[in-house]
């Protein structure tokens, strides 16, 4: 049952040579996260060096910036499944071919079992990406009203001095994951917008 429930993940294991698969899913995302945290504890560390006062900015606050991002995401869903009820449909044989070049694989779930990796073609590449989007806007919508709701009580919790270094730290895993939903959609896109309509060429990177 719980393999069932997982397989939206599967799109995280598909293995691809191609650099672009990693930088789409985890390079750029990890880069902006970092980016990110850094840019969140700036101030704090200014402040502990006597150079500046910073006004207070709560991230997570109800008027914050991740409570905006939240209208945006919470759409996100009809979205995908859309997409997703695309791809499933679209026409064409190149759709039921291996993707060109050297094709990414991944291991599929077959009466319990995980078969061996597998070549996929288009129509399955885009079916698992757009079902892991799927989920992950899911997840990053539940996740904020759940850290939205408990910012508080964390707050009064911590140990003052450990406070932006908490705050640093989710916000960074926020982002990473929020900008990941950015990156592969935007990947996404180009399949749905131009490249599953050409016949020929390399998949990955176009």
């Amino acid at each position: 049952m719980f393999k069932v429930l997982l397989r939206p993940f599967s799109y995280l294991t598909i293995s691809h040579p191609d650099r672009v698969h990693f930088w789409v899913n985890w390079g750029f995302p990890i880069a902006v996260a970092v980016v990110t945290g850094g840019a969140w504890l700036l101030p704090s560390l200014l402040d502990y060096l006597g150079y500046i006062k910073p006004n207070p900015t709560d991230i997570w606050s109800g008027s914050g910036f991740i409570s905006k991002i939240q209208s945006f995401v919470q759409n996100l869903p009809g979205f995908y499944t859309a997409a997703l009820a695309a791809v499933a449909t679209f026409g064409g044989k190149e759709m039921l071919r291996p993707m060109s070049g050297n094709p990414p694989k991944m291991r599929f779930l077959i009466e319990g079992a995980l078969t061996d990796k597998l070549e996929l073609n288009r129509r399955l590449f885009l079916a698992v990406m757009f079902a892991y989007l799927t989920m992950l806007s899911f997840l990053l919508t539940i996740g904020a009203a759940l850290a939205l709701t408990l910012a508080p009580a964390i707050k009064a919790a911590l140990i003052p001095a450990l406070i932006p270094w908490f705050s640093a730290l989710a916000t960074s895993i926020y982002i990473l994951f929020f900008v990941q939903l950015l990156t592969v959609t935007a990947w996404g896109l180009y399949y749905l917008g131009e490249k599953m309509h050409l016949s020929d060429g390399a998949d990955a990177t176009g």
